[in-house]
């Protein structure tokens, strides 16, 4: 279990609970001092039993320090309650979002997959679309020496069909990783977006060299909440591209390590059977971490509290003038 904050700033706010214990106690004690200034001592003796009236002071006391700590429990409710609380579960869940991030690289054209590993990559992804929940979101993106958001998150499968069909291969050179895995993320953390599990399935061949270190992606994908799922998409003897006679093959250490330090998991593909395959277990994993926000449920339990702490000031705990 985890637990992150959407607005962490509202946590200074915990540094004015010494405050509230300080002025607690400053105002018992001048509570006190005016009760005895003004108070009738027959009186208070025949009412709290004579000599028995320090005994009746220390239960006056220990009530009084269930009123501070009522009132701190309340305090940290409220600044926890502003800070956008939100417990990360690890539990069985069909219920998650996911991003497609498609490698258009010209490596992507190598022909050690039939056709070529762009279009093997594009119709198991397809199949994977169509197998998701209706409310499972997706969003597409491709990626070469830049990124190309292609859709955006919709529940509607045809939109992301019609996204991951329009894929081409990229003129601009290079495979941005980093960058991927970045924008990727960013689609999950839009406006108005539901608290889901987060899945970012990342299909290359892994030779990453421009932009961002993989290092920085992945500390950022990692701080969302995002497990990426890696799928290398080429052979273990690789294939030619572009009537070249250079061999593309893949690099596994970097995929292993995008998919292990954000949770989620890598796996090689060297057949078009074997992507689907891959996917079918994407879908059928069910332990994600799953986001409940408790940020309404602490403010109604501080709300609650406020009223129980009137209304015992008011009664057993009233302090007496």
């Amino acid at each position: 279990m985890e637990i992150t904050f959407s607005n962490p700033y509202f946590l200074l706010f915990l540094l004015s609970i010494p405050l509230l214990v300080i002025s607690h106690f400053f105002t018992m004690v001048y509570l006190k001092r005016r009760a005895f200034k003004f108070a009738n001592i027959e009186a208070i003796k025949r009412v709290t039993g004579g000599e028995k009236a320090s005994f009746r002071n220390t239960i006056f006391l220990s009530r009084n320090l269930g009123v501070l700590i009522l009132r701190v429990i309340i305090l940290m409710l409220l600044i926890f309650s502003a800070a956008g609380t939100t417990l990360w579960l690890d539990r069985l869940t069909s219920d998650f979002d996911v991003v497609i991030a498609i490698d258009a690289s010209s490596s992507m054209l190598a022909d050690d997959f039939n056709p070529t590993r762009l279009e093997a990559a594009k119709k198991a992804a397809a199949e994977f679309v169509t197998k998701l929940t209706s409310k499972t979101s997706v969003g597409v993106i491709s990626f070469s020496g830049t990124v190309f958001i292609e859709q955006s998150k919709t529940t509607s499968a045809d939109d992301a069909l019609e996204a991951i069909d329009g894929i081409q291969i990229k003129r601009i050179g290079g495979t941005d990783l980093g960058s991927a895995i970045i924008q990727g993320t960013n689609i999950f953390l839009g406006p108005g977006q539901p608290n889901k599990a987060r899945i970012l399935v990342l299909l290359t061949d892994g030779q990453g060299n421009i932009g961002p270190p993989i290092e920085e992606a992945i500390d950022y994908a990692r701080t969302n909440q995002v497990k990426v799922y890696t799928l290398g998409v080429a052979t273990a003897e690789g294939g030619q591209f572009l009537r070249t006679e250079g061999i593309s093959t893949i690099d596994e250490p970097t995929l292993q390590k995008i998919s292990t330090e954000t949770g989620g998991y890598y796996s090689r593909v060297e057949s078009s059977q074997k992507l689907t395959d891959t996917f079918n277990d994407i879908l059928s994993s069910s332990r994600q971490k799953s986001p409940v926000n408790i940020s309404h449920f602490m403010l109604l339990t501080a709300l609650i509290m406020i009223f129980m702490e009137w209304g015992l000031i008011s009664t057993k705990f009233r302090s007496i003038p």
